[in-house]
């Protein structure tokens, strides 16, 4: 009876592993496929609004160089130049989340890319009082992909990290590593506040911020999410509130494998 009852248990707790792993791919997929209509959406609203708007911002740019220094159109103009800019930067982001430019994908040696941005950034967040460390796996496999998407990634997620801070003294830190044979992963965790559970399933849909009005486009993460999937990626998040909060991403190993040249970890 005794070993009746633990295969009953096994088989119980199986079934309950398969029906959990199959909710969250049936997530994932949903998510896929709303991210998916989000950027046919966006490459639509992009391809209407450029042009128009490159004509309001060059005129703003004319009509400031022809007005006198001393006119009170200099002010007004001025704001129509920079929220045109501001407007040129969010469809410029939506192109590149609707995946519409052509990208050249090669070999990619993921602890260099996480150096290259350690190196761009470090200054920065130093500036804000927050540590970047980095902890990269040595002979860590290569994988197929473009580098400098996999840079703006890092610093989409590293920048957030920082401002998750708020100007307070922290650590945020990259962690590359071999999660399974035919998978890199990095982490990219900080020791901010962590991010509320019922915002976690919204924070790569386009648009949504948690940041003041004009603080931010809300389409950092959402590239970042379109830049992954396009590399056969994937990406999710864990936190708790008051813990901080990891980003974990994965990425299939480039198949010549063996052919890899072995990555030194920084000291």
């Amino acid at each position: 009876i005794g070993d009746l009852a633990f295969s009953f248990n096994q088989m119980a707790y199986e079934l309950y592993s398969r029906e959990e792993a199959l909710q969250q791919a049936q997530a994932q997929l949903i998510q896929s496929e709303k991210m998916a209509a989000f950027g046919q959406l966006g490459a639509g609203i992009a391809h209407e609004v450029k042009n128009p708007l490159a004509g309001i911002l060059g005129i703003a740019q004319l009509a400031r160089r022809s007005a006198d220094r001393e006119s009170p159109l200099q002010n007004d103009l001025a704001i129509i130049e920079k929220e045109a800019r501001r407007c040129k930067t969010i469809i410029e982001n939506l192109m590149k989340f609707a995946r519409q430019e052509k990208v050249a994908y090669e070999t990619v040696m993921v602890n260099k890319v996480v150096e290259e941005t350690k190196a761009l950034l470090d200054h920065q967040l130093g500036i804000h009082q927050v540590r970047l460390e980095t902890e990269l796996s040595p002979d860590l496999p290569t994988i197929t992909g473009n580098a400098n998407q996999l840079q703006q990634v890092l610093m989409n997620l590293v920048i957030n990290a920082q401002q998750a801070l708020d100007g307070q003294r922290g650590t945020v830190r990259i962690v590359t590593s071999r999660s399974l044979p035919d998978q890199v992963e990095i982490r990219v965790s900080d020791t901010g506040p962590g991010i509320p559970e019922e915002i976690q399933s919204k924070l790569f849909e386009p648009f949504f911020t948690t940041k003041p009005a004009g603080k931010g486009t809300g389409l950092g993460l959402s590239v970042t999410y379109g830049i992954i999937r396009d590399h056969k990626g994937e990406i999710r998040v864990e936190s708790k509130p008051g813990e901080g909060a990891v980003f974990i991403m994965r990425f299939p190993v480039a198949e010549t494998v063996d052919a890899a040249v072995p990555e030194v970890a920084l000291t």
